[in-house]
Formats: C-alpha cells, structure tokens, sequence
C-alpha cells in the first residue's frame, strides 16, 4: 500500500483504510507499506500512522530540494500589518477573556499548566472529563479572536498593494470566502482580470478557473482553503498568504505552489502577511532562518510599504543621481516604482542577472530601475576607491 499525501490517513473517517490490519485473514509477511508526507508534525503521527504505515526513515529537506535544483530559490517578504483602533480594543478584551478561561482550567486541573499542554491536548482533556462547556467556551473564544485577526482591514489593503505592484502568475491564499470576494471586488475596480476556486463553487467552475489560470487568461488566482495540494503550474511564481494557516503542513504546501521549476523562472516570492501585535506568527517559515534564504521584513503603515535596508539604498540612489531632464510625469513614474521597489525580487539580482533578464523582457521598468541602482552603486564605490588610493598619493 502507497499512501500519498500520508497525513490524510490519521483522520477518524481516513484511518478506516488501515481496518484490514484486524482482519483474520491478514497476513502481515504480504504487507508494505510506504508513506510521503510533507511534514512529519500532524497529531497522529504516532499513534495511527507510525502505527499502521511504518516509522518515518527517510528525510528530503528543502535545502536538499533547492541544492539538487529540484524546486525554484525564491525570498520570504514577511509583511507586517497592524490593528486600526477598533480593532485593537476588540483584540484586547476577548484576549484578556481568554488568559481568564486558561486561568479557570488551571485552577481546575494544574497539571495542564504543569506539563505545559498544548491547545488540543487541553481541549482533549477536558472533554474526556465531561467539562464539555468550558471547551467549547474556550474553543468559542479563539475562534473569535482568530476571525478578529484575520479580517484585519489591512490585510487586504496590503493584498492590493503587493498584487499591483508585482507581475507574474500570482496564487492568493486565503482563510476566508468573503475575503475571495472582497479581495476580488477590488481588483477587478482597478481593471484586473482574476480568479477565484474554493470549495463550495460547482465543478465546472472551479475547472474552468484553474484552466484560465494555466493557460495564461489571468494571472491572478484567490483561493480559500483550497489548492494546498495537486495544483501543478509551473510557472506561477508569486505568492500572497494573504491571512495565516496554523499548520506547518499548509505553509509548506502553499509555498510548493510556486516554487515549481520553469525555464527562465525568476526566483519565487512569497508575500506573508501577519498582524505582529497579536498572537499569529510573524515568520511564515520559522526554520528557513537556519536554512540561508532571503527573508524581508517589510513594514506596511499609512498605506505604504516600508523596508529600512531599501530605504537606506533608495536614499542613496537619489542622492547621487540627476533627474533635471525628466518630465513630471516621469518623475511621477520614477517615484511610484522606488516606492513598490522594497517588494520586487529584482532587487537582489546583481548587474549581470539583470542584463541578462533585460535581454529577455525589454520592457520591464522595474529591471531597468534596479540595473540603473545597481550601476549607480557600482559607479559610486569605484569613485570612493579611487579617492582611498589618491588621498595617500596627494599626502
């Protein structure tokens, strides 16, 4: 037996599958079984499929993936977006109702506190000791504070802003069908084509969109809870989390989406937005850290992304350039891709990868603007460099 997708088979309905092993007919020298997950870190790990499929002894991480050219590079932007007032004080007292009801649960049953229980072991325990109401208080709570901080008004101002500001075939994830179709009312208000596929559209939809999607038709796709697995597009190369998943499964999943190999491909970007003064993460992919990828922290506030590094080499930029000859509208134009410029990949490509991709997309503005930063840098450390070896020549 061959179980794809492996972590599927822990479910009470799913793990039915493994029923045979009961049997009286079973004979265990006919049975093997190999499993392909992934990620290891779902709750029946050990006591179903351990069990049933074999234990775990084969790992393929992403640095083996990207080191035997298997899958894309790509960069994490990490977007941080924040609270309006209201929000804020709403966040607040439904928090503070919550650390009341964990305080409840520990007066009742230390040990929890004790042990250091997650979540789920605590509303496990609770109701296999009938205290039925208190986890479903408890579980009411979250999801509140969750939906509070998932339908932070930002979040799809920020989505806006990353969507127009990149090219390429996007995939939006969301956690939310209103927040598919509030996201894709206001891109079609700018003129955009898009997509949307989750799971209560009819068939013939949801084929149709992802077949307008592959062959090019749109390059924007919005899902809910959908497309984690089996969408192959190669060449899709961004993607916007537009509200977080809890489980490491579906980060790795989404990010698969669209580190695809394609030829020509640039690297991926992946675009994860998250309120930081709450209690989401704000790394999509805490174990890249130690993994050498690019991660960005971008600051969206005022409507405005922000990024100090890129600041600094804007800054820089327009400190040592002449601009006198341009048009207003031109300048205009310059000042709307500077501002865009701390979200685009472009800008961690040297001088020869950006020559070599303007050779190919002539008319990208955004690969010209870096090619003319980079050329600016290069001009302005030779003339620095040469000042070094002067200054002791004139003394």
């Amino acid at each position: 037996m061959i179980l794809d997708e492996v972590h599927h088979y822990g479910s009470p309905a799913n793990s039915h599958i493994f029923d045979f092993l009961l049997s009286r007919y079973y004979d265990d020298t006919l049975y093997h079984s190999l499993g392909l997950s992934a990620t290891t870190k779902v709750r029946t790990l050990n006591s179903v499929l351990i069990t049933n499929v074999g234990s775990v002894f084969y790992h393929y991480t992403l640095t083996d993936a990207l080191s035997d050219g298997i899958v894309n590079d790509f960069v994490v932007f990490n977007v941080a977006v924040h609270f309006n007032e209201e929000e804020s004080k709403a966040y607040d007292i439904i928090s503070r109702d919550i650390q009341f009801t964990f305080g409840r649960i520990y007066d009742l049953y230390p040990i929890l506190k004790k042990i250091n229980a997650s979540l789920m072991d605590i509303l496990d325990y609770l109701y296999h000791r009938g205290e039925d109401e208190l986890a479903s208080s408890l579980e009411a709570l979250i999801r509140e504070r969750r939906d509070i901080i998932i339908r932070t008004d930002n979040r799809i101002k920020a989505a806006l802003g990353i969507i127009g500001y990149t090219e390429g075939k996007t995939i939006v994830f969301t956690e939310r069908i209103d927040q598919v179709d509030a996201l894709s009312d206001k891109l079609k208000q700018t003129g955009m084509k898009v997509l949307k596929y989750y799971g209560e559209m009819d068939t013939k939809s949801k084929e149709e969109s992802l077949k307008a999607f592959k062959e090019g038709g749109n390059r924007i796709l919005i899902c809910c809870k959908a497309l984690d697995e089996g969408l192959d597009v190669p060449d899709a190369d961004v993607a916007v989390v537009m509200s977080s998943t809890s489980t490491e499964l579906q980060r790795i999943q989404r990010i698969g989406r669209v580190i695809r190999k394609s030829d020509g491909k640039l690297p991926s970007s992946l675009y994860y937005i998250h309120v930081p003064e709450s209690v989401e993460d704000d790394e999509y992919l805490s174990f890249l850290n130690t993994e050498g990828k690019i991660i960005v922290d971008i600051n969206y506030k005022n409507d405005e992304f922000q990024d100090s590094q890129y600041l600094d080499d804007m800054v820089r930029f327009l400190k040592a350039s002449d601009f006198s000859n341009l048009s207003k509208d031109k300048i205009e134009r310059l000042k709307y891709l500077l501002k865009g410029g701390c979200l685009r990949i472009e800008r961690f490509l040297n001088i020869d990868a950006l020559k070599y991709l303007l050779s190919k997309k002539k008319n990208s503005e955004y690969i010209k603007l870096f090619l003319l930063m980079k050329k600016t840098f290069q001009r302005e450390n030779s003339e620095s460099q040469q000042k070094k070896i002067s200054n002791p020549l004139i003394e």
